[in-house]
């Protein structure tokens, strides 16, 4: 979601540092998961699914 949103208001951007922006973005925020203990919404479906199994 940081990344989609990061991304969307650089229509006029050229295609290669709008790429790189949002992985910097996608990192970012994976980084700000890990580091304030949340949970990402996959993998409390995989747990689910290995649990129903």
């Amino acid at each position: 979601m940081y990344c989609t949103t990061t991304m969307t208001g650089l229509g006029g951007t050229p295609f290669g540092p709008m790429r790189m922006l949002g992985r910097i973005a996608f990192s970012l925020g994976l980084i700000l998961v890990v580091v304030a203990g949340a949970e990402l919404f996959t993998g409390n479906n995989l747990i689910t699914m290995s649990w129903i199994k």
